[in-house]
């Protein structure tokens, strides 16, 4: 019980001093942190449109729009909504979701474990895993605000699987399903990674066959309900310049193994520079991985989801290194990470397990099971730093005029490329003429237009499936391949006064993958009343029967 207090308060003071730079009156420089602030006011103000699901960025991009919203993972956006909404400002709102997650990660891992060992165990590898250098690595230095959240979230995924094997349960696929579909909404890779993780830690601990169904509810329901996401993401890829991203960047990122084991922290992006990022596992994990080999001999049960994690530990690894060129060269699965020494989100997931599980063989010698958790915290605490900027005020975020990526991953592929610079005009009229704007938001352009001739007009947005444009209620064909105005749309407008609507909306595609979403939200609200509705009934039973006795 001693112990069990004392790993307490080591985790809560953990925690604080892990959360230190954010609550500094300064923000703090990181490879993405200032894009996806600007990502969220430009969220903030497409909400405020009338759009939900958010799919169109009017203003970035030199105010010529972006489909980014499609194809970037939305839960941080949509969180930051709300907390803007309650007064929170922007920088302010990265800043909590970071933090949110960092507490998360040590709650959801804690949560998970306590399954499987005593509870002084599962405080210590919940420390273990809030403090993993790739963890440290994404908060202070690569801002990848998707994948901090979703390493966060990921714990209670694994946790929904056992209790699905455990106790049969169909609410556990529910719950688990809404968990799995949060993963989703938090970054695309590492839920599709973690997917196959999942899938085949459930099957290796299946008792009966039954669990197997339970385990396939969890991931339909998770799926469905991160519908309205991932469909069109996946189907309207072709549609961008993916390929630029996804194509030979890959070839410089690979690490040696020595510096997935333990490299010299920096904050540069590239890893195979001086003061390159390091996407470390930190020797203390790896030494601690190593030794649950001793385990597989030692233990009688747990052998082989020790095997499993090794497993899993030592893919990722291969996995960031250049011996596995060969298979990426052919996977445009793996592209899709841009960088391999990304995998390494494996092998932290796994040394944290793995580490967990030799702690817990090491409970009776309390003198080691201590000096190990030392051993981890105190260089990581070393880890935790950052190089502070001033503030930026909201207005900033809600002017950017960039596109909140960097490899023109969501860049239309009947443009020239993103813009430099804003255009001239919202509206021009290529014969002459005059136009008056009466409405723009990011979703909404209304124009009144008035030309002597028949005459071509452009809207200087980026068009994309979802645009259209109607002349005095008249629905009009878009030419978005004027080689003058490449990827723009561009119509044509009768002479005289016109007004023109050029309004984003839902596509077919967009409307199915929705209905899919809010028919899974329906049917866990209805699961939900109805578990309500026995419980209360339940109760009044276990009432009736105490009085009758």
């Amino acid at each position: 019980m001693k112990l069990q207090k004392l790993l307490f308060i080591v985790l809560i003071l953990v925690v604080l001093i892990g959360l230190v730079p954010l609550f500094s009156s300064s923000f703090y420089l990181s490879h993405d942190g200032q894009a996806h602030v600007a990502r969220f006011a430009a969220y903030y103000k497409s909400f405020l449109d009338g759009q939900f699901p958010l799919r169109w960025a009017g203003d970035l991009n030199y105010r010529y729009g972006s489909p980014v919203f499609i194809f970037f993972y939305p839960l941080p956006g949509i969180i930051a909504i709300f907390l803007h909404l309650l007064g929170a400002s922007f920088e302010n709102t990265y800043k909590f979701i970071v933090g949110f997650s960092f507490i998360l990660s040590f709650i959801s891992f804690y949560i998970w474990t306590k399954e499987h060992f005593r509870k002084e165990v599962a405080i210590a590898g919940s420390i273990i895993y809030g403090l993993v250098p790739y963890h440290i690595l994404n908060m202070y230095v690569r801002g990848g605000i998707g994948e901090i959240l979703a390493v966060a979230i990921l714990p209670l995924c694994f946790y929904f699987i056992d209790k699905i094997i455990k106790e049969k349960a169909f609410k556990h696929s529910v719950f688990g399903g809404i968990v799995f579909a949060f993963l989703i909404l938090s970054h695309n890779s590492v839920s599709f990674l973690f997917a196959f993780i999942l899938l085949a830690y459930g099957i290796l601990n299946l008792k009966e066959k039954k669990d197997l169904l339970n385990i396939f509810y969890f991931f339909t329901l998770g799926i469905s309900l991160a519908a309205f996401f991932w469909i069109p993401a996946l189907l309207y890829g072709k549609y961008i310049n993916a390929s630029l991203l996804t194509g030979d960047i890959y070839k410089i990122h690979f690490a040696s193994i020595w510096k997935l084991i333990y490299s010299p922290w920096g904050f540069g992006p590239n890893v195979n520079e001086q003061g390159g990022l390091s996407p470390q596992v930190s020797i203390p994990l790896f030494v601690l991985s190593l030794a649950s080999f001793f385990l597989i001999i030692k233990l009688s049960y747990n052998r082989k989801n020790i095997i499993f994690w090794l497993f899993v530990f030592a893919l990722g690894i291969f996995l960031s290194n250049s011996i596995s060129s060969f298979i990426w060269q052919k996977s445009s699965f793996l592209k899709l990470f841009q960088f391999p020494w990304r995998m390494m989100v494996l092998s932290s997931f796994a040394s944290s397990v793995l580490a967990t599980y030799v702690i817990n063989s090491l409970l009776k010698k309390k003198i080691f099971f201590l000096l190990i958790i030392v051993f981890i915290i105190v260089p990581s605490f070393f880890l935790i730093q950052t190089r502070q900027i001033p503030q930026k005020s909201d207005s900033f975020y809600l002017n950017y005029r960039y596109t909140t990526y960097y490899f023109g991953e969501a860049t239309s592929i009947w443009t020239a490329g993103d813009f430099g610079e804003f255009p001239k005009a919202p509206l021009e009229i290529f014969s002459g003429g005059k136009f008056k704007q009466i409405t723009r938001k990011s979703n909404l352009h209304i124009f009144e237009t008035k030309t002597k001739k028949d005459s071509g007009v452009v809207d200087n947005t980026v068009y994309f499936p979802g645009w259209h444009v109607k002349i005095d209620g008249k629905e009009v064909p878009i030419q978005f391949q004027d080689p003058n105005y490449r990827g723009l749309i561009t119509f044509n407008v009768p002479k005289g006064n016109h007004i023109v609507e050029v309004k984003f909306r839902e596509t077919k595609l967009n409307l199915v993958s929705d209905f899919i979403s809010l028919g899974s939200l329906i049917f866990v609200i209805i699961y939900l009343l109805f578990m309500k509705k026995n419980s209360v009934n339940n109760r009044k039973i276990h009432k009736k029967q105490k009085k009758v006795n």
